[in-house]
């Protein structure tokens, strides 16, 4: 079985990612825990093979997780990375030291495992895509020569029956920033949410709890670090502000993010689980990067890159446009999933947008750009808004725009406008591939 082969064999089986129930449509989308746990135990239980570190949140785990990988690798402790969405290739989620898991060797893993999964599948067991990408990383992580010392495990949704969620004991919880998300699944308030995040907690574990916008949330999870005696170290905003330390990662969110990475290092080696150097914790934080996240892209246009999906991380997106490009014009090409909350993202972005366009990716559960339309004139009759079936389309409305604003301030003496890209991590991968393979962005 080739690369091309395993993801086929991937994608044959549900998922709720991509809201495709795989060739097995009688099947449910989701994967039960217990399923989960019974396919780890027939391979040995791999995840108990290296210390780990359990990330949720609403938002800010894959930056706060790279930035504690990035840290990592530059003190020479060797660690895995597990995380998702990816952004172009599904190898792109298992990383060792920051580097992403080689294609074939990838392929050979599903190949390894693959009698294993066909067993539960004939069994009549619901296995997803997710749950064998989760398999897999810890199939890497128990082979892997040399030994993996840490894995920092991503969650996919939730907490408590979310699929990684298969250790008895681990040395770190750490919680990112909480809010209304996947309501119809974790619960319609941000208690209920913080309640189903929380089940990750595992007695006596180390919780570091990033800045919370719902005080709320703060007491639930202080309630249940008590219940399961677990240490539990706050962080406040602005805590860290100024960091001691520079990021590249830009915005004011990532502060906090990096903020919650720092204190995690220090809870681990005030525990004595971990001795990093500072000088080691400097370059870690100096060299982190997370391809998506209000990644600038800039040669014959500027183009900023941001997967924000909800109105929380569409208000971080706002703020650092106009922190980083401030007094620019922005074209916004802008496409979500059905499931999101549409007009919180516009609420948050409306003032910064100079021109719109509603697109789509590719994604199963893309929202249609004309409903995406409509949702916003709902709320802002007058906004002109195009069209655009694709991402091709609506980058090439984009260069228009630019070039119509552009004109416009030539006259005013304004810098040339920027196009911002988001509402999904799958419309700005789509974007990202086809800005570096064109030269008509280079």
């Amino acid at each position: 079985m080739n690369y091309e082969q395993a993801i086929d064999f991937i994608q044959s089986f549900p998922d709720a990612e991509r809201g495709l129930p795989g060739a097995k449509p009688a099947r449910s989308l989701k994967m039960p825990l217990s399923t989960m746990k019974a396919l780890l135990q027939e391979m040995g239980n791999p995840q108990n093979a290296a210390r780990t570190i359990h990330i949720t949140g609403s938002k800010g785990k894959g930056s706060t997780a790279t930035f504690i990988a990035s840290i990592l690798k530059q003190a020479t402790v060797r660690a895995a990375l597990f995380t998702s969405p990816h952004i172009h290739s599904y190898a792109e989620r298992i990383a060792f030291d920051l580097l992403p898991v080689d294609k074939n060797l990838l392929a050979q893993g599903i190949n390894d495992l693959k009698p294993i999964i066909d067993k539960f599948d004939q069994n009549g067991s619901t296995i997803s895509t997710f749950g064998i990408l989760t398999a897999l990383f810890f199939h890497f992580v128990t082979a892997s020569n040399p030994p993996i010392s840490w894995q920092i495990v991503e969650v996919g949704m939730g907490g408590k029956d979310d699929l990684t969620n298969v250790f008895d004991n681990k040395e770190a919880v750490v919680i990112t920033p909480i809010s209304l998300e996947h309501t119809a699944i974790l619960g319609d308030t941000t208690i209920a949410i913080a309640e189903n995040k929380a089940g990750i907690i595992t007695p006596g574990c180390l919780v570091i709890l990033a800045p919370q916008p719902d005080p709320a949330v703060v007491k639930t999870i202080r309630h249940i670090c008590k219940e399961k005696k677990s240490e539990l170290i706050e962080l406040h905003k602005n805590e860290y502000n100024p960091l001691p330390y520079p990021i590249q990662l830009r915005g004011e969110h990532q502060i906090d993010n990096a903020m919650t990475s720092l204190a995690l290092i220090d809870g681990l080696q005030q525990r004595k689980k971990l001795v990093v150097p500072l000088e080691a914790i400097e370059k870690g934080m100096a060299s982190a990067f997370i391809p998506g996240r209000f990644e600038v892209l800039s040669d014959k246009f500027t183009v900023v890159l941001d997967g924000a999906h909800n109105s929380d991380s569409a208000q971080a997106l706002a703020k650092a446009l106009h922190q980083v490009f401030p007094e620019r014009d922005v074209v916004l090409i802008i496409g979500v999933n059905e499931d999101k909350d549409l007009e919180g993202i516009w609420e948050a972005l409306k003032d910064i947008a100079t021109s719109v366009i509603a697109t789509k990716s590719d994604n199963y559960r893309s929202l249609p750009p004309q409903k995406i339309v409509n949702r916003i004139k709902a709320r802002s009759a007058y906004v002109d808004i195009i069209v655009a079936d694709n991402i091709n389309e609506a980058l090439s409305a984009a260069k228009d725009a630019v070039g119509k604003i552009s004109a416009k301030n030539r006259l005013r003496q304004r810098e040339e406008p920027i196009i911002c890209v988001c509402g999904s991590l799958y419309l700005v991968a789509e974007a990202r591939a086809k800005m570096i393979l064109s030269e008509t962005w280079r």
